[in-house]
């Protein structure tokens, strides 16, 4: 992965889908057809026939400019990987150990297409939700009610969920938005997970929103079902958006409970949204987009391709555009903009290195050829040699090289490794801080880290963590800051425990 894209946020991101019985990967690529030109007939009576006359430049005129299509999206890379039974159940990991091999084992298959990944995991563990609110609410008034109205629709405590909401298709008069939330600890065994196995999750989302973003749109009320092996999970699509979601787990309704479920979500379909047009089930009959359909990778089977397909779509999406839904510690946008952090703190300390090795390079090849001059001039004293005005003109220049070098290695040895520092500060942070800027003005000097906290936990966390690192001490945090309770911005003031550790470029 080149790091100068990773920062220019061109890298690829693919879609990878979690199931209990397999995982998929799907990368996605844009094509733009070449341009080409209209043959001209060859005879100049069949041109004039051609042309129109009210066109003057008429495709087969040597004039017309060259034709094109719009891009098209095509497969640029799939990967299939079989899960043991028992692995995942009802959308919880069971057996981390073997996720992680069948993790790995899927990115070889996949030859490294990349490392980015949009994760679709099981219904089961994801809460969804529409609300509808007046058409007046929106911007800030409207992240002030979803989060009042998240604090009531929480089935734990703030701190052990992560939730994240996105607006959606809705009348003129009415503003409608989708909540999706889930257990922190089920959410960070998946992220442990993709990370052992070499992964980069920049969005998480569950199966019912891929698959939904991959089907063909439809102004329809459509009643979806997607059948799991532990869970089926129904919803009701309106103009293909989510406006209501259940999971059903197959132990508590098998058989005729399962539907009598249906039916009465169905009479609540109608009596919300108006008659269902449609009923869809997967797997069952259903009409599949053409990008999994016509691909000889996919075909066969390509109703199982269209979670990974759905989550590959969205990872086209510009980068300041994926505003949806992601249940992750930190959004999209911060997930995005933590990848180009680190990308571009390893390439600064690549290019430095690169850098010194040469000045390094150049210097050992000045040594050794003033070293032979030298011997050579040692074994014959009493010959003299005439050096032509050009040679002398070389030889002034390889002194001056080699005094600038013996200048410039003092000062790489004192460079300060910064990479060194964000990467130690980043190992610290826990679940719950987000950090908004790191003021350093010495290496000797204290230097503060603002940020906001969660709570006063993840922010005492935090604290303790930066005084049991072997590079940082002297952690200290007003207790003006602490003085809330949730969502604590902060000012914290630290320094570095040993300075000359963060000095030089020498490993």
């Amino acid at each position: 992965m080149d790091p100068l894209r990773v920062i220019l946020q061109e890298y690829p991101v693919a879609g990878l889908e979690i199931g209990e019985r397999s995982l998929r990967l799907v990368l996605l690529a844009l094509k733009t057809p070449e341009k080409q030109r209209v043959p001209k007939p060859k005879k100049a009576k069949e041109a004039a026939k051609a042309a129109p006359t009210h066109n003057v430049l008429a495709p087969s005129s040597p004039l017309a400019p060259p034709q094109s299509g719009p891009p098209t999206i095509q497969i640029a890379a799939t990967a299939e990987e079989a899960l043991p039974e028992g692995v995942i159940g009802g959308g919880v990991i069971r057996k981390p150990e073997l996720l992680v091999q069948a993790l790995t084992r899927l990115r070889r298959r996949a030859q490294n297409a990349s490392r980015y990944v949009i994760a679709s995991v099981p219904a089961d563990i994801i809460y969804t939700r529409v609300f509808t609110f007046p058409g007046t609410i929106s911007g800030k008034r409207l992240e002030e009610t979803m989060q009042l109205t998240a604090g009531f629709q929480l089935p734990k405590a703030p701190e052990e969920m992560y939730l994240d909401w996105e607006e959606a298709k809705s009348k003129r008069d009415e503003k409608a938005v989708l909540l999706a939330m889930a257990p922190r600890n089920i959410v960070d065994g998946y992220l442990k997970a993709l990370d052992a196995a070499g992964f980069r999750t920049v969005a998480l989302e569950h199966h019912l929103l891929s698959i939904t973003r991959s089907l063909p749109k439809s102004d329809d009320v459509m009643l979806f079902t997607v059948s799991e092996p532990s869970s089926m999970t129904v919803a009701i699509l309106v103009a293909g958006e989510i406006r209501f979601m259940r999971t059903i787990p197959k132990t508590n309704a098998e058989g005729a409970e399962l539907e009598k479920e249906l039916e009465k979500i169905s009479e609540f379909a109608e009596a919300s949204f108006g008659p269902i047009a449609r009923r869809l089930a997967l797997p069952g009959e259903m009409t599949l987009p053409d990008i999994v359909t016509q691909d000889r990778r996919t075909r066969d089977h390509a109703a199982e391709w269209l979670a990974s397909t759905g989550a590959a779509l969205r990872g086209l999406l510009p980068r300041r555009d994926d505003t949806l839904v992601s249940i992750l510690p930190v959004g999209t946008e911060e997930a995005y903009e933590r990848q180009k952090m680190l990308a571009f703190a390893g390439l600064l300390a690549n290019l430095t290195i690169g850098v010194t090795t040469v000045i390094a390079a150049g210097f050992l090849v000045v040594w050794s050829l003033l070293g032979f001059l030298q011997q050579q001039a040692i074994e014959q004293p009493g010959l003299t040699v005439a050096l032509s005005p050009e040679t002398r003109e070389a030889l002034g220049r390889a002194e001056r090289l080699n005094a600038l070098l013996g200048l410039a290695a003092p000062l790489t040895e004192s460079m300060p490794r910064y990479s060194t520092i964000l990467a130690a500060l980043g190992e610290t942070v826990p679940s719950g801080i987000r950090l908004t800027e790191v003021r350093m003005a010495s290496l000797e000097a204290e230097f503060q880290i603002g940020g906001n906290a969660a709570d006063r936990t993840a922010l005492t966390t935090f604290r303790d963590q930066l005084e049991e690192s072997a590079l940082f001490s002297g952690a200290t945090l007003p207790l003006a800051d602490i003085s809330q309770r949730e969502n604590i911005p902060f000012t914290l003031t630290v320094r570095l425990e040993d300075p000359s550790a963060t000095l030089g470029y020498s490993e």
